[in-house]
């Protein structure tokens, strides 16, 4: 087994010279060996070894195991660091399962290492396991493919060796270890799995299916990375500043176009939660017409914006805008809604001087302000002039295909209705400087870009 996890860290480039690779260990069989394995193998692979053990404090035999893991790690001159957490708290703190508040603190416990890696005893049974939790959630092929054996900085040297053959190692070289006893309650729906769907489909089909399980994961693993890798080849092809061209995505395969739907929430901060459904429905999209919505977990909304899918989140907080005046030059405004930073300053000479026309930098002739300038969001009556007249904002807005989502979060210059200048967008004809401008007004804007 020593030489069968040797070829797989090696193969899967698990482990590199030099690194410090941190095991975490809870003393049950699996973790033991995997921490014995590794120190049998760090002087060869040239890495360094330390444990970590986490105590949920869920049972009354806690310590115990605490205690035991210790003793070991002493024993076999491994550094060990014990992390104490209270998962009942964060349980009903989130709202959580008692799994899941329990997988997310062992992971904020990792991560306070220094160590490169974290090496985790999942095998071959804890991968079909996962496989059918994922099937039985209804999961797509990145699902099936299971757990990973690298995935960042997590590793799992194990995944190719079974539970008999680790009981076998642990029993052949005299290793002891703790039971933990809720592995057996299957009130948890991955001991359910474990003992009671498993142990059937051995029983009565393959008393192999752990292998097989974990064979086929492996495959489809091959393939999720080629199709993950033309995905995100494809996604930034269509992604634009506001968000991804949606007739182009789904006129892509399939395979594809799911994958660069979800590389899209993802890459705006939403991923969590989304199901087939969720995926089918933003397809959907490309048959709908534009201004059509879909709302999606976390109050998170999709419009169709012409031939652009926008994503925002709903918030309440924007519907009545925002303005602030600007009562003296100079002066710096910071606007918090938008992460906007507006600058102000009058121009002392435009002789020989080039007028400003950088897209968030612009001169405009003060003289032709008559009321209070303001940095604000849109309201109604408000316009622009262009071609030597008056243009609504809305008719400007819609000409240039700007997102519905987006048009109350543009900030303005304006003095009065006249809206000077869209901020990212366009100067109004009725303040551009002239030959006969005798005040120049110098606006810089900073960082406008996040109007969600």
């Amino acid at each position: 087994m020593l030489t069968k996890v040797r070829d797989y860290i090696l193969h899967q480039h698990l482990i590199e010279p030099g690194e410090t690779v941190q095991v975490g260990v809870s003393g049950g069989a699996d973790s033991v060996c995997l921490l014995y394995v590794l120190s049998q193998l760090r002087s060869d692979l040239q890495f360094e070894l330390e444990a970590v053990h986490v105590n949920h404090n869920l049972r009354s035999t806690a310590h115990r195991d605490e205690d035991f893991t210790s003793g070991i790690c002493r024993e076999w001159g491994i550094p060990c660091r014990i992390v104490s957490v209270d998962v009942m708290s964060r349980r009903q703190r989130e709202r959580r399962g008692v799994e899941e508040a329990a997988r997310q603190l062992r992971y904020e416990a990792f991560a306070e290492s220094s160590a490169q890696k974290t090496a985790l005893a999942h095998h071959m049974q804890d991968q079909a396991e996962t496989v059918l939790m994922n099937l039985i959630r209804g999961s797509g092929t990145k699902g099936l493919a299971g757990m990973l054996p690298k995935n960042g900085n997590v590793i799992r040297p194990l995944l190719c060796c079974s539970k008999r053959e680790i009981i076998g190692y642990m029993q052949d070289h005299g290793l002891q270890w703790v039971e933990d006893e809720t592995n057996q309650d299957v009130e948890f729906t991955r001991n359910r799995i474990r003992h009671q769907l498993i142990r059937m489909i051995e029983e009565q089909w393959n008393p192999n299916f752990c292998v097989s399980a974990s064979h086929a994961a492996a495959m489809l693993q091959q393939d999720e990375e080629f199709l993950s890798s033309m995905a995100r080849a494809q996604y930034q092809r269509l992604k634009r500043e506001r968000g991804v061209l949606l007739l182009e995505m789904t006129e892509l395969p399939p395979a594809l176009a799911s994958r660069v739907a979800r590389l899209f929430l993802e890459d705006v901060g939403h991923g969590r939660d989304i199901g087939f459904s969720h995926i089918q429905a933003i397809l959907d999209m490309a048959d709908k017409p534009s201004g059509s919505k879909i709302n999606l977990p976390g109050g998170l909304t999709l419009e169709r914006s012409y031939d652009i899918l926008q994503c925002y989140q709903e918030s309440g907080d924007l519907e009545d805008g925002w303005a602030y005046p600007i009562e003296s030059i100079p002066c710096e405004i910071d606007v918090p809604e938008n992460k906007l930073k507006i600058r102000l300053r009058f121009v002392k000479s435009i002789k020989n001087t080039n007028i400003c026309e950088k897209l968030y930098t612009k001169w405009i002739d003060y003289d032709t302000i008559k009321d209070t300038l303001q940095v604000r969001t849109r309201r109604p009556g408000d316009y622009i002039s262009a071609a030597g007249g008056r243009k609504k904002l809305k008719d400007y807005f819609i000409d240039e295909k700007i997102p519905r989502s987006e048009r109350d979060r543009i900030p303005l210059l304006a003095d009065g209705s006249h809206i000077l200048w869209i901020i990212g967008y366009r100067l109004s004809d009725g303040c551009k400087i002239g030959e006969e401008t005798k005040r120049v007004l110098e606006i810089d804007a900073e960082f406008p870009g996040a109007y969600i």
